[in-house]
């Protein structure tokens, strides 16, 4: 679209499940739908860079306070806030103009020339793990590392040498963000599959934006099936309390288990008032309950679930935490509009979700 405002897809609705509780609908999407979207960093991990150690003219070693793993993988690009990083103890407003590109250079950003207050543009860099041949603190993999190489260095005998850098540590700004992948809320649903919609990217201006670039693309597929599913109760006794046994094997051929880069989300869903979730200790969770995704906890995990077990080595994959809420405007209801399904959700940070070779 030559006017940078092209009309967008409107098959699919967001504010899935709701997260204002269960009686607020899904909404549908419009031809001018902005998604809400956040970016890992250090104010979101806690994680945050605390050395740097340059190697050549074109490498450095970054140290942070704590294992990135969890959050970085091999090849992912991220900046670094220019603000954070101190030459010679000088902040960026008492550094000179050398000194300043070399901290933009190192920042993966750098701002454009008629606007030095508000817009950068960003080169970031790539991130690398370390072989522990080469340093015996560093792992590789997805192991806990703290440290990671990135593709930018300094000649130590060449001009003025390498910088004295160190960096800032706010827990109110990000001093490091990555920029190869966006999160949402959980948010997105569709009622069909559909295959590779554009997600375009363009920045706000004066409450108006026009889309320049691609973002990515958004992909709606049908769940594959799972190669056994069971619920199995543990009393006959009418109206009573008692665990459920809810056992599963995914589908062990289909590979994306072992290359997913977000985070991974297990859906039960109690589809009638037949049979409905209670907590660990035996209270009911009633249909307008709900505990939000943005509240979710492994403290919740704890009150909805006894065990989790698997076949493998590794044991159940340590949830991220867990939410619920009833289904909202796509679930069943009663005569009184009252909804009748709910959903409990356990979440799976990246690298650490279901695998495809377990048989349960």
């Amino acid at each position: 679209n030559n006017g940078h405002d092209p009309g967008g897809n409107t098959d699919f609705k967001l504010a899935c499940p709701a997260a204002s509780g269960p009686v607020a609908p899904c909404q549908q999407a419009t031809q001018n739908q902005l998604l809400a979207s956040s970016l890992i960093g250090s104010s979101t991990t806690g994680i945050f860079i605390e050395s740097i150690r340059v190697e050549s003219a074109r490498s450095s070693v970054l140290s942070f306070t704590g294992p990135v793993s969890d959050y970085l993988q091999e090849g992912d690009a991220i900046t670094i806030n220019p603000s954070s990083i101190l030459v010679s103890g000088k902040t960026l407003l008492y550094q000179t103009q050398a000194e300043r590109h070399d901290v933009y250079a190192l920042a993966g950003m750098s701002p454009f020339g008629d606007d030095t207050d508000t817009h950068f543009f960003s080169r970031w860099h790539r991130v690398h793990y370390l072989d522990p041949k080469e340093d015996g603190s560093a792992s590789i993999s997805g192991a806990a590392t703290t440290k990671l190489r990135i593709p930018i260095g300094w000649d130590a005998n060449g001009g003025v040498g390498v910088p004295s850098f160190s960096f800032a540590q706010n827990s109110d700004d990000n001093q490091w963000v990555r920029r190869s992948i966006m999160d949402t809320g959980r948010e997105l649903r569709s009622d069909v599959a559909m295959q590779q919609l554009k997600l375009c990217w363009g920045p706000l201006d004066q409450g108006y934006s026009l889309f320049y670039a691609d973002a990515g693309v958004v992909t709606f597929a049908d769940p594959e099936a799972m190669e056994f599913a069971a619920v199995s109760l543990t009393t006959r006794q009418a109206d009573a309390v008692a665990p459920i046994v809810v056992s599963f094997t995914v589908n062990r051929g289909y590979r994306i288990y072992e290359t997913v880069y977000g985070e991974m989300v297990l859906t039960l869903r109690f589809r009638g008032l037949e049979l409905s979730p209670a907590y660990s200790d035996g209270t009911l969770i009633d249909t307008v309950d709900f505990v939000p995704s943005s509240n979710m906890s492994q403290v919740v995990c704890g009150n909805l679930f006894l065990e989790l077990w698997s076949n493998d080595d590794r044991g159940f994959p340590m949830p991220r935490g867990c939410y619920f809420s009833a289904v909202g405007a796509s679930g069943g209801v009663t005569e009184s509009g009252d909804p009748t399904e709910q959903d409990l959700f356990i979440v799976f940070d990246r690298f650490n979700g279901l695998r495809n070779y377990c048989d349960s």
